[in-house]
């Protein structure tokens, strides 16, 4: 399955950054915990995850449309064969409209980031 990238943001942290994710999604196969049910419940309408990984909400939570943006092409391979639709960019370099989704998450991201002060103003 090919997977198109969407950012064009190929500096060297963001590199080493996309491929360390990418080594850690081949070797494990992550279950949730169950915590991360009350993170997801606060979701509503149109969802924006960033940084999701391959920890997803089951179908029990109430979402109308559900898109992860993340930085790993393997994770995003992982996803789209749960049936998850992610696309492949970072936080730093979203291209959505504003006002595209109702709610825009991310949980245990913001550290991970090479430019959090670009991530933020993206973001919010």
């Amino acid at each position: 399955m090919e997977v198109t990238i969407i950012h064009n943001n190929n500096n060297e942290l963001t590199m080493k950054i996309s491929k360390f994710y990418n080594e850690l999604h081949q070797k494990r196969d992550r279950k949730s915990p169950s915590w991360m049910k009350m993170y997801w419940s606060q979701f509503k309408g149109n969802v924006l995850e960033i940084g999701a990984g391959t920890l997803v909400p089951d179908k029990t939570i109430n979402i109308s449309d559900y898109l992860v943006a993340e930085i790993s092409p393997v994770a995003v391979r992982i996803l789209r064969k749960k049936g998850i639709n992610a696309v492949v960019t970072n936080g730093e370099n979203l291209t959505f409209k504003n006002c595209t989704f109702d709610t825009v998450a991310c949980h245990d991201v913001i550290e991970h980031t090479p430019n959090p002060e670009r991530f933020i103003e993206v973001v919010f």
